[in-house]
C-alpha cells in the first residue's frame, strides 16, 4: 500500500534522530549497535501512526500496517581524499658500497665477528676493514680489495679470493684451508695462518711474512715469493714448481715440499738457492755440492765442515761466515764477498781462500 509522502518524511527524520515518537506516548529507540532493525506501526487513512514497535501490531479496521528499517542501504562511495605528503628520502649508498648478508660492505668497515658465509663480495672494496673473527666460509672475494685489512682469526675456508688484493693485510691465525688465492696480491701481508690445501698459483707474496704458517699441500706453482719469510713454516707436500724464491728467509723447516724450483734445495731446514737470505744460518756439515748460491747472503753463516765443492758463490756475501773445514774444491768465487769483507775479485785468480777462510 502506498505511504503518504508526509509519513515517509516523518519516518526518515526519526531514523536520523535515533528516536521516533508518535501519539499516545509511543517511543522506539534506534539500535545502538549499528545493526539494522525493522520497525512496524499502524497508519490510519489520515496518516496518523500508532503502535510503533519491532513486532507486527494488530491495527484497527481504519488503519494498516507499515514497516521500515532503521538503517538504509549503503550510499555511493565518496570522492578520493587528497594525496598524502611524500615520505622521507631513502638511504643512498656511496659508489662501491653494498649490503651483503645484512652487513654494510665499505672501506674501513668494522665487520668483527660478521657472518658473510657464501656471500658475493666480488670486487668489494674493504680497504682497511676489520674482519677479526669473521666467518667467511665459501664467500666470493674475486677481485676484492682487502688492502691493509685486519683479518685476525677469520675463517676463509673454501673462500674464493682469486685476483684479490690483500697487500699488507694482517691475516694472523686466519684459516684459509682450501681457499683459492690464485693470482692474489699478498705482498707484504702477514700470514701466520693455516693455508692447508690453498691454491696460491701465480700469487704475489713479495715480502710476505709466513712465519710458522701451515702450507701443507698448498699449490704455489709460479708464485712470486721474493723476500718472503718462511721461518718455521710447514711445507709438507707443497708444490713450488716455477716459484720465485729470491731473497727468501727460512730456517726451522722440518717438512719436505713436494717440488722446489730448479736450483733450490732444502738443507738443514733452510731453503738454499740463488739469492737466498741465509744470514746466521746454521749449515754445519751441510751437503751443498754444486749448489747455486749466486747472490746469496751468507753473512755470519756457520758453514763449518760443509761440502761446497763445485758450488757457485758468484756475488754471494760471506762476510763473517765460518767455513772452517769446509770443502771448497772448484768453488766459483767471482764477485764473492769473502768472510774478511774483501772481494774475491781483488785476487788472481778470484778466491776467498786465505781471506777469512
Amino acid at each position: 500500500m502506498r505511504v503518504p509522502k508526509q509519513l515517509s518524511t516523518i519516518v526518515i527524520a526519526a531514523a536520523v534522530a535515533g528516536v521516533v515518537s508518535f501519539g499516545a506516548g509511543a517511543v522506539v529507540e534506534a539500535s545502538a549497535t549499528g545493526s539494522s532493525v525493522t520497525y512496524q506501526a499502524c497508519v490510519s487513512k489520515t496518516g496518523a501512526m500508532s503502535k510503533v514497535g519491532t513486532v507486527t501490531p494488530t491495527c484497527p479496521a481504519t488503519s494498516h500496517v507499515i514497516s521500515w528499517n532503521s538503517q538504509g542501504p549503503a550510499g555511493a562511495p565518496g570522492v578520493d581524499g587528497a594525496p598524502g605528503t611524500n615520505g622521507a628520502p631513502g638511504i643512498s649508498l656511496p659508489a662501491g658500497d653494498s649490503f651483503v648478508n645484512a652487513y654494510l660492505i665499505q672501506p674501513n668497515a668494522n665487520l668483527t665477528g660478521a657472518n658473510l658465509s657464501g656471500g658475493d663480495l666480488t670486487n668489494a672494496n674493504l680497504y682497511g676493514a676489520i674482519l677479526t673473527g669473521a666467518t667467511l666460509n665459501g664467500a666470493n672475494f674475486t677481485g676484492a680489495n682487502l688492502t691493509n685489512a685486519t683479518v685476525h682469526g677469520a675463517n676463509f675456508t673454501g673462500a674464493n679470493l682469486t685476483n684479490a688484493n690483500l697487500h699488507g693485510t694482517f691475516l694472523d691465525n686466519a684459516n684459509l684451508t682450501n681457499a683459492n688465492l690464485s693470482g692474489a696480491d699478498l705482498s707484504n701481508a702477514v700470514l701466520y695462518a693455516n693455508l692447508t690445501g690453498a691454491n696460491l698459483t701465480y700469487a704475489n707474496l713479495t715480502g710476505a711474512n709466513l712465519t710458522g704458517a701451515n702450507l701443507t699441500g698448498a699449490n704455489l706453482t709460479g708464485a712470486n715469493l721474493t723476500g718472503v719469510t718462511l721461518t718455521g713454516a710447514n711445507l709438507t707436500g707443497v708444490t713450488l714448481t716455477g716459484a720465485t724464491l729470491t731473497g727468501v728467509v727460512s730456517g726451522g723447516i722440518t717438512s719436505t715440499p713436494a717440488t722446489l724450483p730448479s736450483g733450490w734445495y732444502l738443507v738443514n731446514g733452510y731453503l738454499v738457492g740463488p739469492g737466498a737470505i741465509l744470514t746466521n744460518a746454521n749449515l754445519t756439515g751441510a751437503s751443498l755440492t754444486n749448489a747455486n748460491l749466486t747472490g746469496a747472503n751468507l753473512t755470519n753463516a756457520n758453514l763449518t765442515w760443509a761440502d761446497l765443492s763445485g758450488a757457485d758463490l758468484t756475488g754471494a756475501n760471506l762476510t763473517g761466515a765460518n767455513l772452517t773445514g769446509a770443502n771448497l774444491t772448484g768453488v766459483d768465487w767471482y764477485f764473492t764477498i769473502c768472510p774478511s769483507g774483501a772481494y774475491a775479485l781483488y785476487y788472481s785468480p778470484p778466491t776467498c781462500i786465505g781471506h777469512g777462510i
